[in-house]
């Protein structure tokens, strides 16, 4: 309830109760309140039963625009003054004032800088009973609400009446536009907003609106009044908020003021035929002179001439054919006299080219605005607006598809009603399908699932999505045909892309083509809307799924086998070759460079879809050098779930081309990987055929690594005898190859094997003994690391920290960013047991910092916990028992 903020303000009862024409009460409270004169509105809220048995009509508002000369006509308000009013001195019996019925008019321009209107009204007040009082009949009238008839649709609202000047003759009322709610707030303008029912104030109708019966320029024409061929307005019309609410702005603006023309483009199936004709219906009250809808031809390859087009306006606004000139030329001028002649809405649906429009289109500023969907952007037609349609997001589509389907009960299985939105991803015109397919006879009645189930298939997708009168396919067929030869058979190859998005040098690849004649095919498909810009990335583009989907499906009915192998070894090739950068310097086998990890950033999705199409695809060459490619960059950002199905892989491609040194190598690397994700039961037969290959191939360093890496599966396992087995095993292959690095290597599996088995002083005992054989910086702080967590178990902190402050300035001076968060990890939880909070949340700090750059997100959640942990003053859960995880 809208009503003066002074009625319910400091002075009165916190009790509110709202009396209404029938006598009765309600109890009411404040939800907001001005504070000021220019703000003197108030929005209530009514308890629940409290409303009289009745039908009340909804509310509808409108804006008085302060530029406007003409006054806003037909005002009116109904109101009962001097409600506190008794039967007399000494009464407390209230008298029961009858109402009263004011009427006039408000000038736009009256003040301004208050940001008020005035109602002049043209009645006045019944004489009262002495004069000089300072009283008047219309005292109390504050609170009502004023209406407008100036549209001839219906009433609407635009402010609030909070003081009466004069006490006799004609007056003038004090109101406060109802667009001062904004400024009064409750939980955000948004809100309050909502519980009025407008979705968005600044596209509310604006008074006094342009005459129908004659334009602003003086220029009666035939066939005024108003006039609508709009299709039939859809009640389910589901979402699309914020561009309604955009274009209602841009199209209000023009309404009597000048002719704003809008290109609302997009893909077929998104909806645009639906939200312009949604729109004119919306707008009625705007558009009061006519509204035409134009169409030209879009459900099919057929172009409709443009004189038909002109017919089909003169057939809108009702003029006879005996009145419409011959001459081309007096036959324009009419057109543009209809346009002159009151606020119209023109709507041009389906257009495909510039030319097609031009002479549709307003000559001159006029209340006539344009509204013209189109999968093209139109970039050679001037002078206009364009605003893209997309599909829906998931919440958006999903709140559609409730409206759609008429089984309220169905969408209580929320996982499947978004399943479906996904599969259909969030299409429009799918939508409506599939509420037409669950509310049809062979689906009424079942749950969800079932379809949900159905449109998992992808190969009988759009067929689910397609039925006699129209379908998803039918409307992608109309944007194919139009494309050349070359762009269409472009478009068949990226439907066989495996990623989610790309980059113009696959589209080239994909294609077999240069990349100048892919930008050319890349234009066509973004134009014909089968193609679009990646959100957040200009550089790069994606296809919707459906789309995909239909691309594949058309070269399959196109291209031979061959041809369509042969597109997916050039996606395959473009990967292998791109995926070569983190094996190139400055990369290393444990540290990619930065570039190598911008590119994996982007295509880590793709590349492994890619992989997987290989492998479906039998191509083991390139199988294993995509593998390769990988590797590094997933170990460095400890992916171990992927790494594992990565290094299957590698292990079956080695296996097909009877490699055992690759076949060895991946083992090892898929035996790792599974460890490190949790599973390190999986992997016993895997260790014993690696050490069968190592031993038939004659090198003892390479059988003491699948040794020692067998040894720490046992260490898993808890099985402590099997691990140390394993490991001498292999010291004893290491010292027959006469190499210190490799029992440099060796020596931190004994000392975490040492530490993991309680006993911590064998574990230094080691390290003593190693450190001399040491050749390198690196190797040092290898064995420094691992001995720091030897001697924090037995409670030497001080040794601890400086074995860790030797590694991190070792790995701050090579700037290994994953190292470095590691060891800053490993010396702040050393820290914390030792007590030191402050360094220890330094550590930690920069460490996490360090781990969110390079992407490591198991090493982020334990950082996280840690620092967590540390502030609640509880013992951290330590990475120190278990750093092989990291």
């Amino acid at each position: 309830m809208l009503t003066a903020g002074h009625n319910v303000g400091p002075g009165e009862s916190t009790q509110l109760l709202v009396r209404f024409f029938d006598e009765s009460e309600a109890e009411a409270t404040v939800l907001a309140l001005g504070q000021t004169p220019e703000d003197d509105i108030a929005l209530l809220t009514i308890a629940e039963g409290g409303l009289p048995v009745g039908d009340f009509a909804p509310v509808r508002f409108a804006v008085v625009d302060r530029t406007a000369t003409r006054n806003v006509t037909g005002c009116w308000a109904v109101g009962f003054p001097r409600y506190k009013e008794t039967d007399g001195v000494g009464s407390r019996t209230p008298r029961r004032r009858d109402s009263e019925h004011l009427e006039g008019v408000i000038p736009p321009g009256a003040d301004l800088r208050r940001g008020l209107l005035g109602l002049r009204v043209t009645s006045a007040p019944e004489p009262v009973a002495s004069a000089g009082t300072g009283r008047s009949p219309w005292q109390g009238i504050s609170g009502t609400l004023v209406f407008a008839h100036d549209a001839p649709a219906s009433s609407r609202a635009i402010g609030v009446i909070t003081e009466h000047h004069t006490p006799e003759g004609p007056s003038s009322l004090t109101v406060v536009p109802v667009t001062r709610v904004s400024a009064i707030g409750v939980d955000g303008v948004s809100r309050v907003w909502d519980l009025l029912d407008v979705p968005d104030p600044a596209a509310l109708p604006r008074l006094p609106a342009v005459p129908t019966s004659q334009g602003p320029y003086g220029t009666a024409a035939p066939g005024s009044g108003a006039r609508s061929n709009l299709k039939r307005f859809l009640a389910d019309f589901g979402g699309r908020k914020a561009e309604l609410a955009r274009l209602s702005r841009m199209l209000r603006r023009s309404s009597g003021h000048g002719s704003t023309i809008i290109v609302v483009y997009g893909m077929g199936g998104v909806g645009k035929t639906s939200i312009a004709n949604h729109l004119g219906h919306l707008l009625a009250d705007d558009f009061r002179h006519a509204r035409v809808f134009v169409e030209l031809g879009g459900t099919g390859t057929a172009v409709v001439p443009v004189a038909a087009a002109i017919q089909q306006i003169f057939d809108a606004f009702g003029i006879p054919e005996s009145e419409i000139p011959q001459s081309p030329g007096q036959r324009e001028e009419l057109l543009q006299s209809l346009y002159r002649v009151g606020p119209t809405l023109l709507i041009i649906d389906n257009a495909t080219a510039v030319d097609q429009v031009e002479a549709l289109l307003p000559k001159e500023p006029g209340p006539t605005a344009v509204i013209i969907t189109s999968r093209s952007s139109l970039p050679n037609l001037d002078g206009v607006r364009r605003v893209p349609l997309r599909p829906m997001e998931r919440d958006e589509a999903l709140a559609t598809l409730a409206g759609l389907i008429e089984d309220e009960g169905l969408l209580e299985d929320r996982a499947n009603a978004l399943r479906i939105v996904e599969l259909v991803g969030g299409l429009p015109l799918a939508l409506r399908l599939v509420g037409a397919l669950m509310s049809g006879p062979a689906m009424q009645g079942r749950p969800l699932s079932v379809l949900a189930r159905r449109l998992e298939d992808k190969d009988r997708l759009l067929s689910h999505l397609d039925n006699e009168e129209r379908g998803v396919r039918a409307s992608l067929d109309i944007s194919y045909q139009t494309l050349p030869d070359g762009t269409a058979a472009c478009f068949r190859a990226l439907g066989l892309v495996p990623g989610m998005t790309f980059t113009a040098d696959l589209v080239a690849a994909a294609a077999g083509a240069d990349v100048a004649t892919a930008d050319a095919h890349i234009t066509g498909l973004l134009n014909a809307q089968l193609l679009e810009t990646a959100p957040q990335d200009v550089d790069r583009y994606r296809v919707h799924d459906l789309v995909r989907l239909y691309a594949r499906q058309k070269a399959a009915e196109t291209d031979p086998a061959p041809v369509r192998d042969r597109t997916v070894m050039n996606i395959v090739n473009w990967y292998v070759e791109a995926s070569r950068i983190s094996l190139a310097p400055p990369s290393s086998p444990h540290r990619p460079s930065p570039a190598a990890l911008a590119w994996f950033g982007a295509e880590d999705l793709n590349v492994m879809a890619v992989l997987a199409a290989a492998r479906d695809a039998g191509a083991w060459n390139a199988v294993g050098a995509l593998a390769e490619g990988l590797r590094p960059l997933l170990w460095y950002q400890r992916r171990w779930e992927e790494l594992a199905g990565t290094e299957q892989g590698a292990v079956d491609a080695a296996n097909h081309r009877q490699d055992p040194e690759a076949a060895l190598n991946a083992l090892i690397q898929l035996t790792e990987a599974r460890r490190k994700s949790g599973s390190p039961e999986t992997t016993v037969a895997l260790y014993e055929r690696a050490v069968e290959i190592a031993h038939t191939m004659g090198d003892p360093s390479l059988e003491g690594w699948v040794l020692t890496h067998y040894g720490d599966m046992f260490c898993d396992l808890g099985r402590a005898d099997d691990a140390l087995d394993r490991y001498s095993a292999a010291e004893t292959m290491f010292n027959s190859s006469g190499t210190a690095g490799d029992l440099v290597w060796l020596s931190a599996h004994y000392i975490d094997a040492y530490r993991q088995f309680g006993r911590p002083e064998e574990a230094v005992a080691v390290a003593q003994h190693t450190l001399p054989l040491a050749q390198s910086q690196a190797e040092a702080v290898w064995v420094h690391w691992h001995v720091a967590l030897a001697q924090a178990d037995r409670g030497r902190y001080d040794e601890a920290e400086q074995s860790l402050l030797f590694s991190v300035a070792y790995h701050r001076t090579i700037s290994d960013h994953a190292g470095l968060a590691h060891m800053l990890l490993l010396l702040g939880e050393v820290r914390a047991e030792a007590g030191r909070t402050g360094p220890a949340r330094e550590a930690l700090n920069e460490a996490l910092t360090l781990a969110e750059e390079v992407n490591v997100p198991r090493m982020v959640r334990q950082i996280t916990e840690d620092l967590e942990r540390l502030r609640e003053g509880r013992p951290l859960r330590s990475a120190i028992s278990h750093t092989s995880d990291l």
